[in-house]
């Protein structure tokens, strides 16, 4: 596992990873993520490498890409071995369509969609941890995170949400959609939604 930040690579062994290179720097930083993934792919040359589809996730892995010449399966909802190959599925069209991905290239790469799969249970191991200092170039300095701003909102976001209660163009208005989808959302826990069609005419 590749591990960018302060966090505690060691815990990452309960969920089965055996060894932890872990980079001090940025975690938002996307050319200080693209670097690191591309040099720690070139220390251990693996098969498959996988990583979240958060916006830096799918920046980096797609200047990845093109750097090691490898094939990308983005936004990936779902991984099987067929017949000896290794065959993604995502969807698209806002999940109307579901198409199967195979990656021809020797380095395949995948980005998760959030939420696409449940974590495994917890092991009692820990993950050697080695730490891996990254060469940055001075392009890699273009991009600098000035300031991270957190979102106040304790509603929890859709693409994690266990409940969602959703209104549609019926509710009509958005007077209508404060006073009766969020109210009803918070007492059940839920995080508020809404159809496209609502969205789009408020």
């Amino acid at each position: 596992a590749l591990l960018i930040g302060s966090a505690e690579g060691e815990s990452l062994g309960s969920f089965g990873a055996d060894k932890v290179l872990q980079v001090d720097g940025d975690s938002q930083n996307v050319a200080l993520v693209t670097r690191a993934l591309q040099q720690a792919a070139d220390k251990v040359s693996p098969a498959i490498v996988l990583g979240s589809a958060s916006p830096v996730g799918l920046d980096a892995f797609a200047r990845l890409s093109v750097r090691l010449d490898a094939g990308l399966g983005s936004e990936i909802s779902e991984l099987s071995l067929v017949d000896g190959s290794l065959v993604a599925t995502r969807s698209q069209f806002s999940g109307k369509v579901f198409s199967d991905v195979v990656i021809t290239s020797e380095l395949k790469l995948f980005t998760i969609r959030l939420g696409a799969f449940g974590a495994p249970q917890a092991l009692d191991a820990k993950a050697e941890v080695e730490t891996f200092a990254v060469s940055l170039e001075d392009e890699d300095s273009r991009v600098q995170t000035l300031e991270v701003l957190q979102s106040e909102v304790e509603i929890v976001d859709l693409t994690e949400a266990d409940r969602v209660v959703s209104g549609g163009r019926s509710v009509k208005s958005k007077e209508n959609f404060d006073s009766l989808i969020r109210p009803l959302a918070k007492a059940l826990g839920a995080t508020p939604g809404a159809s496209r069609a609502a969205v789009d005419q408020h």
